[in-house]
């Protein structure tokens, strides 16, 4: 995506050669990437953007806690998105990097399929305020919309957990013991992804930026 409050621009790309500079005075850029499964790509795309070795291969590990790292010209935000697995029940989590420069994001997931959707909408259709906000406020939105989605899956579980209670006091079962052990072990797995994601949150609201409005 290319914007600014008048425009905005979408493609897809091929390859990070096919990718244009846009002045970062008149426009925002966010460009997103779909799959870490060649190093070579990554590689390509690192010397494109002149982005540090170090940045490079924390993308390549994902097996990251969210953090945030000051680069010299550069913020690089590790965060995790997670997702409800409709045939296991269970949660599906997968880290997504961004890279902010002065009128640019940057975005590596390890796969397609995002929570992202509704950022993308609402730069088409000009909703809210990312079209006329700087590339620090889509790095906002989008760190946000992936957390609105932890309270979803929280608001399921919590659902699932009702549920079991009215089941037990009307008619307790022996797998009902197994099913407490599974919702344990899920609400775990969802901690174990917000601890860090709210140390995350509070490191950037006091972080000293010149990127950060």
């Amino acid at each position: 995506f290319v914007y600014n409050p008048e425009t905005v621009s979408e493609r897809a790309m091929g390859s990070i050669a096919d990718y244009t500079d846009c002045d970062p005075d008149r426009f925002n850029a966010w460009l997103d990437i779909d799959g870490l499964n060649s190093d070579r790509v990554l590689l390509s795309i690192g010397e494109r953007f002149n982005l540090h070795p170090l940045l490079l291969e924390d993308i390549l590990n994902t097996d990251h806690r969210p953090k945030v790292e000051e680069y010299q010209d550069t913020l690089f935000v590790v965060a995790k998105m997670l997702g409800m697995d409709d045939e296991t029940g269970g949660i599906q989590s997968e880290q997504i990097c961004f890279v902010l420069r002065k009128g640019l994001v940057i975005s590596f997931q390890e796969k397609p399929g995002d929570v992202l959707e509704p950022i993308r909408e609402r730069l088409r259709k000009d909703l809210g305020r990312v079209r006329r906000a700087g590339a620090d406020y889509l790095l906002y939105a989008l760190l946000d919309v992936i957390v609105d989605n932890y309270f979803l899956i929280v608001e399921d579980l919590g659902e699932r957990i009702e549920e079991l209670e009215r089941k037990v006091m009307v008619r307790p079962g022996n797998d009902d013991l197994l099913t407490i052990q599974e919702l344990r072990g899920l609400l775990i797995t969802v901690n174990r992804y917000v601890t860090p994601t709210r140390e995350l949150a509070g490191r950037m609201n006091s972080i000293q930026s010149p990127l950060i409005d």
